[in-house]
């Protein structure tokens, strides 16, 4: 997952913010939140969640024709392809 390789060495407080201005998604902005968050968590021990004022943010952006992951360093675009081939 994108958001393990880009938290991996990250330290200090982080916060996931997901926006979709595709409202068909089949999660909500605050259930992606919780799971990505979950993962992150999970695989760095270095980080702990801080809703506000974070050192770091993992932004989500769910558009119809792809999802935008970024960092304050780093951007991914997942196309929905491959979302469908991972539910």
């Amino acid at each position: 997952m994108a958001a393990k390789s880009a938290m991996k060495f990250k330290q200090g407080t982080f916060h996931v913010n997901t926006k979709r201005s595709d409202k068909s998604f089949f999660l909500t902005s605050p259930q992606v939140n919780h799971k990505v968050g979950e993962v992150i968590a999970l695989s760095n021990s270095n980080l702990s969640f801080q809703l506000k004022n974070p050192e770091n943010v993992f932004g989500i952006e769910i558009t119809k024709k792809a999802v935008y992951l970024f960092t304050d360093r780093l951007v991914w675009v997942v196309f929905p392809q491959v979302l469908k081939a991972e539910q």
